[in-house]
């Protein structure tokens, strides 16, 4: 739930014309930067990150669970307003950015002189049941949950000591708006169904006087420490999603001495996983990695979770119509996706400020509840693709045991093929009747004959019962359409600065570093049919860069591709550009590489390579 380029705006900072509302505390907070300081003094022989995650033995409940559900409510949920698309619980630091729709809506609506603290009343919460909210999610199939227990706005949805901001104290849950400990009664219910109890909880705090004084270190210790360490130890999550680091190093917020505590001290320390937001060390440290809403096309080589909305935002956002929220089939094929990759889907409500879940999101956690009392043994403790990186047109691939799960996502299919599946079959049939299918079966190629009418509209799970070990073809293959998708990830990087990248949150799967001519990209694929083939290039690249040439090799033949400036690295900046013909004179393996021109390059990052047959 961040944006990584925004800063706060100086609204959001004391002035030294400000009074200050917390002069009967600022004792209390001196004691207890002393009490911090001499308690790190005596940690400061802290492991660094590379030695605590050495150490770090994962959980394996995490990779068992697969699905949870993430909780966003708190103050931002009384205005629930935000342009579509957009995240509404940042609301009350979006009204603060001049002329943007959301001050612009604030005034028009609220009032110009309307300030944030005067929501907190009317976070009434009267519709609030921690045993409603627990068994709705427990009928969706979630074995976590994730509730928002200290947001950016530091507004605490538990009763705290540490309960502070520039608009006075008592900025909590218990004291204010509802007056409950809305974390605890979830905690309490949650826990009475099996479910792992987790939190969301903020780095920073826009409206912390510390905070916005600019004594990071003084934060850090007399408020981050102590009070993260109380919300932990209170309520004991076994599932911690961190956020709000990215304006400062780890080492700014001293969280690795936070991590270090929490896996060698704290009572969850044999249970807890936690995300890889400690402070820029993204994609590097953590028990799982973080995806936001970035579609679940994470590499299955380090645990994962992709989070998101059922709509487009997180906090609840009264500007989102029916056709905003994600329907079923995208759901349900969304959590599929996820495990066929290797990870965990983490889906989000948002309940309106009186404390109820708008009715279009309690029907589609029904609607995945209802797909996961039929299919749920193709997700509950399953495994990444046995082909992976290798994709099919017709769905994705999950695996238990002894049972590999394809995933149909094309219900008009008669027939399905699996070309590379090499093993013993013992059985096939659809999971959720336990339908007997008819297949065959010859070298490295099963066949199965589906009936026409099938168990779910959406995703229809079969379930191939082997014996022995599989052995998987993870070569790209040519399509039923004809068409040859070879994803980045299934190219072989020589050398040694060029390496995969994804980043959930800019929607990046490409090659990156892509620096050193001398450097090659190559993979061998399978094609059923020769003939004419049109090349197409997914990347990204910027203005400096742009005009890098390459030689895209297939066989004996070549073409070249060169970059245009397609506005930046992320991936909103992905462009697709033909590069001409190549021919396929033989079906069975072929032989692919890009090699970069010498003299004519200097990076570029490719996502896939797209082979269309002309006819």
């Amino acid at each position: 739930m961040t944006w990584s380029q925004i800063k706060i705006p100086r609204q959001l900072r004391r002035t030294e014309t400000q009074s200050d509302p917390l002069k009967k505390i600022c004792a209390f907070i001196a004691a207890a930067f002393l009490v911090q300081n001499a308690s790190w003094a005596q940690t400061n022989n802290t492991p660094d990150f590379d030695t605590i995650y050495q150490q770090r033995k994962m959980p394996s409940w995490f990779n068992e669970a697969k699905f949870g559900v993430f909780i966003v409510w708190g103050v931002y949920s009384v205005p629930g307003w935000a342009p579509k698309g957009q995240y509404a619980e940042w609301y009350g630091h979006n009204i603060l950015d001049a002329g943007s729709p959301a001050q612009k809506y604030h005034e028009r609506v609220w009032g110009k002189n309307f300030t944030y603290d005067q929501f907190v009343p009317l976070l009434t919460g009267e519709g609030f049941n921690a045993d409603e909210w627990t068994s709705l999610i427990q009928k969706a199939g979630a074995k976590y949950v994730v509730t928002a227990a200290n947001y950016h706005d530091g507004f605490a949805m538990y009763p705290t000591k540490y309960s502070i901001s520039k608009f006075g104290d008592h900025w909590n849950a218990m004291d204010r708006g509802p007056h409950r400990d809305v974390l605890g009664e979830l905690q309490t219910a949650g826990n009475a169904k099996g479910l792992k109890m987790g939190i969301y909880y903020s780095l920073y705090e826009w409206w912390n006087p510390i905070y916005q004084s600019g004594d990071l270190e003084k934060y850090a210790r007399a408020w981050l420490a102590p009070k993260f360490k109380e919300v932990v130890t209170r309520y004991q999550p076994p599932v911690m999603f961190l956020d709000g680091e990215w304006e400062h190093s780890y080492t700014n917020w001293h969280s690795d001495e936070l991590a270090n505590w929490l896996y060698t001290e704290s009572p969850v320390k044999d249970e807890v996983v936690v995300n890889d937001r400690w402070g820029w060390v993204r994609g590097k440290y953590g028990d799982y990695l973080s995806s936001e809403y970035g579609g679940g096309d994470y590499p299955p080589t380090h645990p994962w979770q992709e989070d998101r909305g059922i709509g487009n935002s997180y906090g609840y956002n009264r500007n989102e119509d029916a056709w905003d929220y994600n329907s079923r089939q995208t759901l349900v094929r969304l959590l599929s996706t996820v495990s066929a990759n290797g990870g965990n889907l983490l889906l989000d409500i948002g309940p309106a400020a009186d404390g109820r879940i708008p009715p279009i999101m309690q029907e589609r956690l029904l609607q995945i509840g209802d797909w996961l009392g039929k299919n749920g043994a193709a997700i509950y403790s399953s495994s990444a693709s046995p082909f992976w990186p290798r994709k099919f047109e017709w769905g994705v691939i999950t695996a238990a045991g002894d049972t590999v799960f394809l995933h149909l996502f094309d219900q008009s299919a008669t027939s399905l093929d699996v070309q590379g599946f090499s093993a013993e079959v013992a059985s096939v049939k659809y999971l959720a009747t336990g339908e007997d299918l008819k297949f065959s079966g010859r070298k490295h190629h099963l066949h199965i004959q589906l009936t026409t009418a099938k168990p779910d509209a959406d995703d229809t799970v079969i379930a191939v019962k082997i014996r022995g070990e599989l052995q998987a073809d993870k070569r790209p293959h040519q399509y039923e359409s004809g068409k040859i998708l070879i994803p980045a990830w299934s190219l072989a990087i020589n050398g040694t600065k060029a390496k995969m990248r994804f980043d959930g949150f800019e929607k990046i799967a490409h090659i990156t570093d892509w620096t050193d001519p001398a450097e090659t990209a190559s993979c061998k694929f399978v094609a059923n049919k020769s003939g004419r083939y049109q090349v197409s290039v997914t990347y990204c690249s910027d203005k400096n860069c742009a005009g890098s040439t390459a030689t895209i090799n297939l066989n004996d033949q070549k073409i070249d591709f060169v970059s245009d400036d397609t506005g930046g690295w992320s991936g909103r900046n992905y462009r697709v550009k033909n590069c001409g013909t190549i021919s396929i004179s033989q079906a069975g393996e072929q032989r692919f590489s890009i090699v970069p021109v010498v003299n004519e390059w200097r990076n570029m990052a490719i996502k896939q390579i797209l082979l269309t047959p002309e006819n």
